[in-house]
């Protein structure tokens, strides 16, 4: 009784000590100038919006046709694109890179050329309230997220009112040449009025967070760049392709409003599906989360590797490591926490190894290893690396929409191990479904041996047989 005491009170401290480190992630974890940068942000678009609003003369019904037909499309937009979108913002979170920009921009943009501004406004809650699920972001800082969208919003709408002094919206597009010229100089315009509207308080935000936040994935480097602030080349690339749509289809909601749903929502979901087809090719022979070859790209290198080492008349070893007890991860932290401890595995384990070793993740928590030219006794060797490396790990685990974070690995109340199965051709097996077999037969072992261990098959020319007599 008296040892659970301890452990539970153990654990206790471990949970609050996991939760003050979670608060990092944060709004009152982020430290004061952050903070004071957050807020700044949240005050001046709030401030902007209600007196950009203060004087809006009454809405008409145009105005409430054009918003019913832009709505329709970002809605549809949003419900078709929500799961590609969820998976790239899942992988820059785990490469830790500036947040992904979805194509969303398109919508913002229209509505500000085309919509009174408390309308455009509702547009991007409308856009924010359905993203929030996916950005797994606390909500402090979403707000301020976007508040920069809506900041965003009102420059292009102040660009488009002052150089169309109030006829772009009444007039649309007049085929008199000195509206023409104001309204061509009016879409140049927007393009960077929109983005450094944005770029200047997020980019501002960020540098503030590297340099004086607290020591987390934003700010492991203290070096303020401009990619670290406002995204890399192809980020800021993507901003703008995302601005010139915008406004076409922002043109479009103008002068044939029904025309905006069939046209551009169909372009648009054109446009995400091939390039979401690009990328699947790619991911047909890799895992898109620890971005390892998957099984389908293992299975015929090895094979080669394989048939290599046997017309040399030399050995190769298959191991399978799987992490223990990993549903205990999923349950305690969601998917998200666990899937961000099989990243991790997969760089240790593909840092471990050697140049010539291929890798893979086969599936759930279970990876493979080949080792080419490779006996048993060294195969072990390697596998107890792997092990050792495995448990050497100390990882955070980040919950989705702004959980807390907790610290896992090493050293803390949810340890990280691994159990391995080894088998080697030829004195195992000669084929590689029957290495694999025996492999995994070896790894149940370990795990009934008690986990955190390598277990090495028996030598029996009876597959059936296998690991019957270790296993008793």
């Amino acid at each position: 009784m008296g040892m659970r005491r301890v452990a539970r009170a153990a654990k206790g401290t471990e949970a609050r000590q996991q939760r003050k480190r979670g608060n990092g992630n944060r709004l009152w974890g982020l430290g004061g100038p952050t903070i004071a940068v957050v807020l700044l942000i949240d005050m001046i678009g709030a401030i902007l919006v209600a007196l950009r609003t203060h004087d809006e003369s009454s809405l008409v019904l145009t105005d409430w046709w054009r918003f019913g037909c832009l709505l329709a499309a970002t809605i549809v937009y949003l419900w078709w694109t929500r799961p590609v979108e969820e998976r790239r913002r899942a992988e820059r979170l785990q490469k830790r890179k500036v947040e992904h920009v979805d194509m969303s921009t398109i919508w913002c943009v229209a509505a500000a050329l085309t919509l009174p501004m408390s309308l455009a406004v509702a547009v991007v809650l409308v856009i924010q309230a359905a993203r929030y699920l996916v950005a797994r972001k606390p909500i402090g800082l979403w707000i301020s997220t976007t508040s920069t969208i809506v900041m965003s919003v009102l420059a292009t709408g102040w660009i488009r009112d002052s150089l169309s002094g109030g006829t772009w919206l009444t007039e649309g597009m007049n085929t008199d040449p000195i509206t023409g010229l104001r309204n061509g100089l009016l879409l140049i315009l927007v393009i960077p009025g929109y983005f450094l509207a944005a770029a200047i308080p997020v980019g501002g935000y960020r540098a503030i967070r590297i340099r004086y936040g607290p020591e987390d994935a934003d700010n492991v480097e203290r070096r303020v760049t401009l990619g670290r602030t406002i995204g890399t080349r192809k980020d800021n690339r993507q901003i703008v392709i995302g601005i010139v749509v915008g406004i076409v289809a922002g043109v479009i909601n103008l002068v044939a409003p029904p025309f905006l749903v069939v046209i551009m929502v169909g372009a648009i979901v054109v446009i995400e599906l091939v390039t979401e087809n690009g990328v699947l090719r790619v991911a047909a022979l890799v895992d898109n989360l620890t971005g390892l070859p998957n099984r389908h790209a293992f299975k015929p290198e090895a094979k080669f590797h394989l048939t290599v080492d046997q017309g040399l008349d030399q050995t190769t070893s298959l191991l399978l490591v799987d992490l223990d007890l990993f549903k205990g991860f999923n349950t305690a932290f969601g998917h998200a926490g666990g899937d961000q401890v099989l990243v991790k595995v997969g760089r240790i384990l593909s840092r471990a190894i050697r140049s010539s070793d291929l890798i893979a993740r086969w599936g759930g928590e279970e990876f493979v290893v080949l080792l080419p030219n490779t006996g048993t006794a060294d195969a072990v060797d390697v596998a107890n690396n792997l092990r050792n490396a495995v448990a050497e790990i100390t990882t955070t685990a980040t919950r989705p929409a702004g959980g807390d974070n907790f610290k896992i690995g090493k050293g803390t109340a949810w340890p990280i191990t691994a159990s391995i199965g080894v088998a080697t051709s030829p004195r195992h097996a000669q084929d590689l479904a029957t290495l694999h077999d025996l492999a995994d037969r070896a790894l149940r072992v370990a795990k009934d041996a008690g986990r955190n261990r390598v277990e090495v098959a028996p030598v029996t020319h009876t597959p059936n047989r296998a690991l019957v007599t270790t296993s008793a």
